[in-house]
């Protein structure tokens, strides 16, 4: 859907505003918004078939009244029930609503706008999950939309939502996959204020006209709840007014309205109302509003001489709240109390409920006790469980709470009005009860953070678990006295743990939690009908009863080394349980996870660890920490994950039957050589895995006879010569001949020249390295200057392959040789980019203007797009005011603009398709020949349209053609002829194999049908010949298949009717078209091509049945369309070894690089 921004309409058209009387009507002036509207029926459908947790109720089995603990336990849920009649097959479910915004950067109003809806009949714990959310539509605006486009925008959810009110036949695993008539209902919305006003029609709210649940009269002080009826009778009103008097002024108009700006679309619904249906957002309401503005009135200068200001006592609030420890599961730590104003709601929300009493000794007694009113009914709104008592109790609260502050701040703000329907919110049971502070220990655990700060604090994971409760970290922090006592009262059959969680609870000892901004040892406990607080000492699982003691631990304050042993023996289940979190041990792990994640992933130092002030924090995050050397880190931790991935590279390699290497060589700032080769194949779930074997030293001379004995001493290290299937270099002339016979064959010398200038080119990438500020950009490609016209020859019989993306700028060099009106203008951009990183002044007016101009580097793949694309987003205007401040005086003419412009157009599919193929997590292989094609087709479509340019596009075109002129011979059915480049046949067969390409991109070409229907032939031949090859199936002859992916071919034995289930990957089906019964590639193949399942690669082959060509598509898609991988490998590299660590020794530096690139196997 296209909605004008201009008249508010949707249009039938992407380029113009369909309606005769729009100003946008011969072409947007403004972008329009983007909508799409997604099925809610399919998804509902989807949800109920998975998911088993969903509790449907009728009027005989509805929720208990004694109290409230989710949405269908209050009065709108039960007044459904009684009026929708249900039963044992019919039954109701009930959705909430959330429409909401984000922006998508940060200086630009362009925005996503999404509407969800979440099923109340889940279990909350599974209700908000990803896969149960239900997605209504996603709008794409380019600023913030219109009350009547949102209204728009709900039109087409509102009709999908009243179709589902019907009944509906629906599987549901919950009730044994029997089906049940459901009917649907929207009840709720729960948005923040800003997205409240859109779908509500009304002002944002203001204390003027009310707020989102009451309206507040302008002529007296009468207060009314909102609702469908009110705003009818509000609109006759003003209906009648309007035809009386003609002239009525905006204010008068909106007095009347009292803030119904016009129709809520939602309340179309059966069971929509406007008023109690619009949720209260608590978070942003209560939280990010009435306590910010108190914290306003407290801490503001302008308040400062009032009574109730704090704001001289601001420091020692901070400090009170530095010192406070908050529990574990608290959502967000509050930041400082000097920028209350930055505050976020969830940081807002601990300090009302959990850090208040600090306020006690600052305020006035009668402020503090006004503050105690709010607080003490939102710790009611947070509970569980809600009874009516409860309910009445929060309503007393929170009236007199609002009741007061007009006396003791002299003002009313509209954000306190509205926290006074808070219980009537719960009441109605509109509002989400919160749960975020009783989140399980295992969400918190599944964070990847959560391993190193165990390792830091020294925790042994080890951890028990029923349904009942869970426990963590066996201790042996016990004395002697203690553990003879313990013995005598329970038995030997007990554990003593740091950690326990009850029902979603966390409690933990003095010991764990010491010393951390997070604790939840403190408990409030009866002992004789009287409230104790206490701290834990000790948690006791008694193992025979499976119940829990607490020790109390009166003592705050300990000494560091009290009852801490060696080491501790204790007996659960008759088993034996050693304990390793002795000294020692800790000792290890927390050296190995410096080495881990400081020295590798962090690329800091060794000598860091002989730092006193990196001592000292260690000390603080572990007192019994002993101190080490760089030397010892090197020799134990280093030389021990070195080992470790070694190994795991050969294990995991052994297990693969193809693979392909990328290869490259490289100089550091030393001048030395080494030798990259990474690793790249298709695993078992069909997802592209990649490692760097190694990383060597490739010492004098750097021929290709040396390369070509290097790269084979490390296959043989790893036992995968035979594996290797395609070699992917550059096409530097030492890589062509170390690689031009296979593995196996010596080759000539490279003379002494191109060795040099290798050496050379190295040299100048590492002045380039030096003088970058942006490390994420690094390439280092060593490309000898008498190669650039090297066509690489690539006999189809060969194991190397050249790099597409290095082979791909060598074409964008060829077309800037020479063309007309380019020269100049690339000159004066060179020149301005030369002359910007020496001048201050254009600095400042560049940082003024939010603008950057790129440096242009030969070293660096699309170096001349993003300086031209850099200057020309500066504008004219700015352009000129930058030229002015050089003292040669360029000027960028009209015409030169509109090169810029040409250039841009004719370069930026060169761009995109060159940051594609460096993808390291995707297939790239079968990129290369759609790209190519797309290209042609791009220069032969935008040549009509340039006015200056038309030479770089001959010569672009020429360039294409000459060096991947194998493609083109194969495409167009020509001769191969010896040695043409990129006359491989992997690239077509991976082209037509990959689900999101097949047969789609050769509409680019333009054929005639009998010459398509031809290509398709000869590319479906080869992939038959090579599955032939890896199966011992006899040969036969290629029989015609059937191209459509909507009629059945005749070779498949798939009933048609069945194609509705394509989307269903189930390993358990027999008759599914991604399945194969015969060995036949033809079969295989026809199932494959007539698939309409478009699916990412991994998802559709991972669930393929179709096992000849998933081994060849193992072996295709091994293969890597660039050697950016290696490329990656150097700029680690280069920054491992920076110009602060030149002395690195050799050992370490490559030890460095090969843990640094292989991180994911530590």
């Amino acid at each position: 859907m296209v909605i004008c921004q201009c008249c508010e309409r949707v249009s039938l058209s992407k380029a113009h505003c369909s309606h005769t009387d729009c100003d946008n009507h011969k072409k947007y002036q403004i972008n329009p918004y983007s909508y799409i509207c997604f099925d809610i029926h399919h998804q509902l459908q989807q949800i109920f078939y998975r998911e088993d947790n969903i509790k449907c109720f009728t009027l005989q089995s509805q929720p208990s009244n004694n109290s409230m603990s989710d949405v269908y336990d209050g009065e709108v849920y039960r007044s459904l029930l009684r009026e929708v009649e249900t039963n044992e097959v019919s039954f109701i479910i009930t959705l909430i609503m959330n429409v909401d915004g984000i922006a998508i950067g940060n200086n630009t109003e362009e925005s996503l706008w999404i509407m969800t809806c979440a099923i109340n009949e889940i279990k909350r714990q599974d209700r908000f999950k990803i896969h149960n959310a239900i997605i209504c539509g996603i709008c794409s605006c380019f600023k913030k939309p219109s009350r009547s486009i949102m209204q728009i925008l709900l039109k087409p959810i509102v009709e999908q939502l009243l179709l589902l009110e019907k009944h509906h036949l629906f599987q549901m695993k919950a009730y044994s996959n029997d089906y049940k008539l459901i009917r649907t209902y929207l009840i709720g919305v729960c948005n923040d204020k800003p997205a409240n006003s859109l779908v509500q029609n009304a002002p944002e709210p203001i204390g003027k006209y009310g707020c989102t649940r009451c309206e507040l009269s302008v002529d007296d002080d009468q207060i009314y709840l909102r609702s469908t009826a009110r705003y009818e009778l509000i609109a006759k009103k003003l209906a009648k007014s309007q035809h009386r008097n003609q002239h009525l002024s905006k204010e008068d108009v909106s007095n009347l309205q009292l803030g119904y700006l016009g129709k809520c679309t939602l309340t179309n619904l059966s069971y929509f109302d406007r008023g109690y249906s619009f949720l209260m957002d608590t978070l942003h309401t209560i939280y990010h509003g009435a306590f910010k503005r108190l914290m306003k009135l407290w801490f503001h200068s302008k308040y400062r001489a009032q009574q109730w200001s704090i704001r001289q006592y601001m420091q020692d609030i901070e400090g009170d709240l530095q010192r406070f420890h908050y529990p574990s599961t608290t959502t967000r730590a509050p930041r400082t109390i000097m920028k209350y104003y930055r505050l976020k709601a969830n940081e807002s929300r601990t300090i009302l409920l959990i850090t208040y009493p600090i306020f006690k000794k600052y305020l006035k007694p009668i402020y503090y006790k006004h503050l105690q009113l709010l607080s003490f009914s939102l710790h009611i709104g947070e509970l569980r469980e809600i009874n009516p008592l409860k309910l009445i109790e929060m309503k007393i609260l929170l009236e007199k709470f609002v009741y007061t502050f007009h006396f003791l701040y002299s003002r009313l703000a509209s954000s306190t009005n509205g926290s006074k329907h808070l219980p009537r919110e719960i009441e109605n049971n509109l509002e989400l009860i919160k749960n975020s502070s009783y989140l399980a220990d295992t969400y918190c655990t599944s964070s990847s953070l959560y391993p190193l700060i165990s390792e830091l604090q020294g925790y042994k994971r080890k951890s028990e678990t029923s349904d009942n409760y869970q426990v963590h970290k066996l201790t042996s922090i016990i004395s002697e006295n203690d553990k003879r006592e313990l013995f005598l009262k329970f038995g030997k059959e007990l554990s003593i743990y740091n950690k326990c969680i009850i029902k979603g609870v966390t409690f933990t000892t003095l010991h764990c939690s010491k010393s951390k901004q997070f604790q939840d040892c403190a408990v409030l406990y009866k002992r004789e009908n009287e409230f104790c607080f206490g701290l834990i000492n000790k948690i006791i699982l008694i193992k025979k009863k499976k119940s829990f003691a607490a020790i109390e631990y009166k003592q705050v304050f300990i000494e560091e080394d009290e009852g801490l042993p060696e080491e501790g023996m204790f007996e659960g289940d008759d088993q034996p349980i050693t304990e390793l979190s002795t000294n020692k041990f800790k000792q290890n792990r927390i050296n190995k996870a410096i080495a881990k994640y400081l020295i590798i992933k962090c690329n800091l130092p060794l000598s860091m660890v002989e730092n006193n002030a990196f001592r000292e924090f260690i000390k603080e995050c572990n007192i019994k920490w002993n101190q080490i050397s760089a030397k010892t880190l090197k020799q134990n931790s280093i030389a021990a994950f070195t080992e470790k991935v070694n190994k795991t590279i050969y294990e995991e390699l052994k297990a693969v039957d193809h693979l392909t290497l990328t290869v490259d060589g490289w100089c550091d700032r030393r001048c030395r050589s080494f030798l990259g080769i990474t690793c790249h194949y298709i695993d078992s779930k069909m997802v592209p895995q990649s490692c760097l074997l190694d990383f060597v030293r490739l010492k004098s001379p750097h021929t290709g006879e040396n390369i070509h004995e290097t790269t084979e001493r490390i296959l043989d290290r790893f036992n995968m010569k035979e594996k290797v299937y395609k070699i992917v270099t550059d096409n530097a002339s030492s890589m062509i001949k170390a690689y031009k016979f296979g593995l196996s064959v010596d080759d000539e010398i490279i003379d002494d020249d191109n060795e040099a200038q290798l050496m050379a080119n190295a040299h100048t990438t590492f002045n380039a390295f030096d003088q970058e500020v942006d490390t994420s950009s690094f390439h280092f490609i060593n490309i000898p200057q008498d190669d650039g016209d090297l066509i690489d020859g690539d006999n189809p019989s060969n194991i190397r392959l050249s790099c597409f993306a290095h082979t791909l700028q060598l074409c964008i060099r060829d077309g800037l040789k020479n063309p007309s009106y380019v020269p100049k203008v690339l000159a004066k951009c060179q020149a301005l980019a030369k002359f910007s990183n020496k001048s201050s002044r254009i600095a400042d007016l560049l940082e003024q203007l939010n603008k950057n101009i790129n440096k242009m580097n030969l070293t660096r793949w699309n170096s001349e797009y993003m300086l031209i694309k850099s200057i020309y987003s500066i504008g004219k205007n700015d352009l000129e005011l930058i030229t002015s401040l050089m003292d040669n005086g360029i000027k960028f003419s009209n015409n030169d603009f509109i090169i810029l412009e040409e250039l841009i157009d004719i370069l930026e599919p060169f761009y995109e398709i060159s940051i594609k193929c460096q993808a390291g997590t995707t297939v790239t292989a079968s990129l290369v020949v759609p790209s190519i094609v797309y290209l042609t087709a791009h220069l032969r479509d935008i040549k009509q349209n340039v006015s200056f340019c038309a030479k770089l596009i001959q010569q672009l075109q020429e360039s294409i053609k000459t060096r991947f002129s194998g493609i083109f011979n194969r495409l167009n059915l020509g001769e191969l002829i010896d040695n043409a480049p990129y006359a491989d046949s992997l690239y077509l067969m991976a082209a037509v194999l990959d689900p999101s390409f097949k047969f789609y991109w050769i509409r680019d070409l333009q054929l005639s049908v009998p010459m398509e229907t031809r290509l398709k032939q000869s590319i479906i031949q080869l992939i038959i010949d090579e599955m032939n090859n890896d199966s011992t199936t006899t040969t036969t002859e290629l029989h015609e298949i059937n191209f459509s992916s909507t009629t059945s071919s005749s070779f498949t034995t798939t009933p048609k009717a069945k194609r509705r289930k394509l989307f269903n990957y189930d390993d358990s089906r027999t008759n599914g078209s991604n399945e194969s019964t015969k060995l036949d590639p033809r079969v295989e193949l026809d199932a494959y091509l007539n698939d309409p399942v478009h699916t990412k690669f991994s998802d559709y082959w991972f669930h393929s049945q179709l096992k000849m060509l998933k081994k060849l598509i193992a072996r295709l898609f091994s293969v890597q369309a660039s050697s950016a991988p290696i490329e990656r490998v150097f700029s680690h590299a280069g920054l491992i070894l920076s110009s602060r660590r030149t002395n690195m020794n050799e050992q370490l530096f490559r030890d460095l690089v090969l843990l640094r690139v292989n991180q994911n196997l530590l």
